[in-house]
């Protein structure tokens, strides 16, 4: 299929040309990827508040933030320390429970907006109102005991400060940003030279097509 480079360098210098620009486009194609998937992990703020949820409720985490959350609990209210182990056990079914979903999901996007965005402050991952789920959860058990418990308690599951970490986190995302839409296009554009430049162009559609398979 002849094409507007035919008058151009030498059919053999064409055809390694397109072969070093559909590697290139290869390569880009798979940066591309990455960098969307890397996108919609930490950038996308309803997909990262939601990954960790899902995360939330994996045993080994469920039954640490349950820890963490009884420990709380008793910290503020050192009455309750001789019913811990019922105050444990129900929080470690709280945490894998979807009882923390709303305060999770929260938590988690507020989170992810503080480090991707400027001019934030420290990074707080702290479940709000835990106390009011706890209470409610623990009232059907032992109801003595959920009295004690704060309504407004609030669980601090992590906290990061300091600017230059947030200065890092905010510069990352942007230019992660940045590259989940311009390398895709990058991709598209070296591929379709690829095709373009090649003496026999429909040679150059196969080799395209297996690139972006492989």
């Amino acid at each position: 299929m002849p094409n507007a480079w035919d008058r151009v360098g030498t059919p053999q210098g064409r055809r390694t040309a397109s072969g070093v620009l559909v590697v290139v486009g290869a390569v880009l194609l798979l940066l591309a990827v990455l960098a969307v998937v890397l996108y919609r992990t930490f950038l996308d703020t309803d997909s990262f508040a939601a990954g960790v949820d899902e995360i939330r409720t994996t045993e080994a985490v469920s039954d640490a933030l349950g820890r963490e959350l009884a420990g709380q609990i008793v910290a503020g209210k050192p009455d309750l320390v001789a019913v811990r182990p019922l105050v444990e056990q129900v929080s470690t079914e709280i945490a894998g429970s979807s009882l923390l979903s709303p305060l999770v999901i929260r938590a988690a996007a507020q989170a992810q907006r503080a480090a991707t965005e400027e001019d934030s402050a420290a990074i707080v991952l702290r479940l709000a109102d835990a106390g009011a789920v706890a209470t409610s959860a623990i009232a059907a058990f032992a109801p003595d005991v959920a009295e004690q418990i704060p309504p407004d308690l609030s669980v601090t599951l992590a906290e990061i400060g300091g600017q230059d970490v947030l200065a890092s986190t905010v510069r990352a995302s942007r230019y992660l940003s940045v590259a989940a839409w311009v390398l895709p296009v990058l991709a598209l554009a070296t591929m379709a030279m690829a095709v373009w430049i090649r003496p026999n162009q429909r040679r150059g559609l196969v080799r395209v097509g297996i690139a972006t398979m492989v």
